[in-house]
């Protein structure tokens, strides 16, 4: 859930994200809509000439690991290599969660966009796993109706990756129990070809240090209808490695556990940008995680607006690339070129 929403109003991403302003300096991206890949070095890095097979400043050049990457909006991301794919948070139906004076609605429906879903299910290549980091509706909400079109589509079911209330959760909205992974953090899962390691992790709070739908299941329940109904259940982090050729972290909301990540030295970290009380969570990330070659911003965008929409203040994206210069100089920052962009590394 966008951590820093819970009890605020939303005038615009700038009054949304003071809260990471205050911690981090800032953090974000431009979304200026659908798109091919960006690559934007932060002030004083070295450019790189496009994001397959780029190399931060200091870093030796390497030959592509040939993993894409792909924007879906908020934290969804898609990795594609050698005709498979894993979704992370997968969520594209943007509907409207704020009343009409821009505050939290928890009583807001859960609506799915079916058309939404198209860029994912149009792609021939087979969904092999989903990756939630948590229950909240912009994470979990489309997984039951992706799930089922794949299956229609081409007989393929992915696997789901989350605690045991995401497993209750999906349940209550039609997913077979038996298809769902249960993550508690330390596992390290082979998947023949690529590797998942689950940590515990932590959600951001909002303005008020609190948490947005807390909760957890161990049974299910009735089928949720409100985004409030869909409650965190426990926030997990994720580390994907495709072979030994590249390793990407995803930590899809702005706080994480540092014992947890500490001695992780991934090629690639994805940060959730979506503000809140956490303490310098961006400088933080960077450090515990070794000051990776890439840095990735997430969930930075506005979550109910159509996809390809721009709503990101460029400032933001200008002091997130100062801290990244700040604390891990050598890093690139690779920018999605809006909604569904793609990058190759």
């Amino acid at each position: 859930m966008c951590d820093e929403c819970a009890g605020a109003p939303d005038p615009g991403r700038r009054n949304l994200l003071r809260g990471l302003l205050a911690g981090t300096a800032g953090a974000t991206v431009a979304a200026t809509g659908l798109g091919a890949a960006a690559a934007q070095a932060a002030p004083g890095n070295a450019a790189p000439a496009e994001a397959a097979g780029a190399a931060g400043a200091g870093w030796p050049r390497r030959a592509s690991a040939g993993v894409r990457f792909r924007w879906l909006g908020v934290a969804g991301w898609e990795l594609g290599f050698d005709g498979r794919r894993v979704l992370i948070d997968p969520y594209l139906s943007r509907f409207r969660y704020t009343t009409a004076a821009g505050a939290l609605d928890p009583s807001a429906p859960l609506t799915t966009n079916l058309q939404h879903l198209a860029p994912v299910l149009d792609d021939p290549a087979p969904v092999e796993l989903i990756l939630l980091t948590h229950g909240h509706w912009d994470h979990l909400a489309d997984v039951p109706h992706l799930m089922k079109a794949l299956h229609r589509k081409d007989k393929n079911t992915p696997r789901v990756t989350g605690t045991e209330t995401h497993r209750c959760l999906l349940t209550a909205l039609g997913v077979d129990p038996g298809r769902m992974i249960d993550v508690r953090g330390g596992e390290y899962l082979d998947f023949q070809g690529f590797t998942v390691r689950g940590f515990r992790s932590l959600h951001g709070t909002g303005a008020n240090y609190q948490y947005f739908a807390p909760g957890t299941h161990r049974t299910p329940p009735p089928p949720p209808t409100t985004i409030g109904e869909l409650v965190e259940g426990g926030t997990l982090a994720y580390r994907v490695d495709v072979g030994d050729r590249l390793s990407a972290v995803f930590i899809g909301t702005a706080a994480f556990i540092e014992n947890e990540l500490a001695g992780q030295r991934p090629d690639v970290a994805v940060l959730s940008l979506t503000g809140g009380t956490t303490y310098q969570f961006v400088e933080r990330a960077l450090v515990t995680l070794g000051r990776p070659r890439f840095v990735v911003p997430s969930h930075h965008d506005r979550m109910d607006t159509p996809l390809g929409t721009p709503g990101i203040d460029p400032q933001l994206l200008r002091d997130f690339r100062a801290v990244v210069a700040r604390i891990s100089p050598r890093s690139t920052v690779i920018e999605p070129d809006g909604h569904l962009g793609t990058f190759t590394l």
